[in-house]
């Protein structure tokens, strides 16, 4: 199933682009939308119930640092298997939460599953397979990703309005764990390639650090991640929004898509 040439699983790119649109509309577009139902039905207020999310990113990108440096030495399909199931658990742990410190607990749970699965490790795998190529496949994969909201809005709407939003967030677990646990299991490499391997470890450790601590590196890192708090709350607030209004299939996948090939 794997190209011994360039130790690339065929389908690789489908799975984790189908794993991708997946964890995304799951793991994270879910609870902008969700908030005004779950803010009803509980009597949290919005703000709380959003700051949960933003704990869970901030583990997210706290995990990563570790994340990465596991699925550079031992490649990828154990550590993004272990995050879709640490994510269908946060899932289920979301929709019995009793109170609102479980609530958040259950969205910082998300946070390590959003590290294993998101972009970042999915980029690092498609550098590793394409190399040089990786320009197409990584388009390929940031596009589908970016139509996460305009799929999975208006399916998570459905199912709080069918079944509670308790109840859609345990569909929501099994829909996770039905699609993004195969494909991460299935499509990803056990263990890199002696040839992946030796392009890994053609940048030292020493060459980095060269590298981020350069007045432009740290310059670029605080701009993005200005532009990013600046993305992510409009994105989140016209969620919510479009929800009550009953228009919102449409207004997060522009921000995200224009990102991405901006």
């Amino acid at each position: 199933m794997t190209n011994p040439v360039t130790g690339r699983p065929r389908g690789g790119l489908a799975a984790l682009s189908a794993a991708q649109i997946t964890s995304w509309g799951l793991l994270y577009y879910s609870l902008p939308v969700a908030v005004t139902p779950i803010s009803q039905d509980t009597g949290w207020s919005p703000t709380a119930i959003t700051a949960a999310l933003s704990a869970g990113l901030i583990v997210s990108a706290v995990a990563g640092i570790r994340v990465g440096r596991i699925l550079d030495a031992n490649g990828p399909r154990t550590v993004m298997t272990a995050g879709s199931v640490i994510g269908v658990v946060a899932l289920l742990l979301v929709a019995w939460s009793p109170s609102l410190p479980v609530f958040f607990t259950a969205w910082i749970i998300a946070g390590f599953a959003q590290s294993a699965v998101l972009y970042p490790p999915a980029f690092a795998v498609i550098t590793r397979w394409y190399g040089t190529d990786r320009v197409g496949p990584l388009t390929t994969l940031t596009l589908v990703g970016g139509l996460a909201s305009t799929v999975f809005a208006p399916l998570v709407v459905a199912l709080i309005d069918g079944l509670g939003w308790r109840g859609g967030y345990v569909v929501m677990a099994g829909v996770l764990a039905v699609i993004t646990v195969p494909l991460h299991a299935l499509f990803l490499n056990g263990r890199w390639s002696d040839d992946a391997g030796s392009q890994s470890a053609a940048v030292s450790k020493a060459e980095v650090r060269q590298v981020t601590r350069t007045p432009k590196f740290i310059i670029l890192q605080i701009a993005m991640a200005m532009a990013t708090f600046t993305l992510f709350a409009v994105t989140i607030n016209m969620s919510s929004t479009g929800f009550r209004r009953g228009s919102f299939s449409w207004f997060p996948k522009q921000p995200r898509v224009q990102s991405r090939t901006g």
